[in-house]
């Protein structure tokens, strides 16, 4: 005689308490996905400002 099959499925707690959740608090994947990016030029901006602050705090 064989054994039994005695496997039991795993359900992830937290993929349950999403799953039960109606309402979605905070922004979508979606949201995050399509948020306003800086340009290239702006980017390149801010990190000169930053290498400008780091020179300027090293100097004193």
């Amino acid at each position: 005689m064989g054994k039994r099959d005695n496997r039991v499925a795993f359900v992830n707690p937290v993929a349950m308490a999403r799953s039960r959740a109606s309402t979605t608090s905070g922004p979508t994947i979606r949201d995050y996905l399509n948020r306003n990016r800086p340009t290239l030029d702006e980017v390149k901006e801010m990190m000169n400002k930053r290498k400008d602050r780091l020179r300027d705090t090293r100097c004193i």
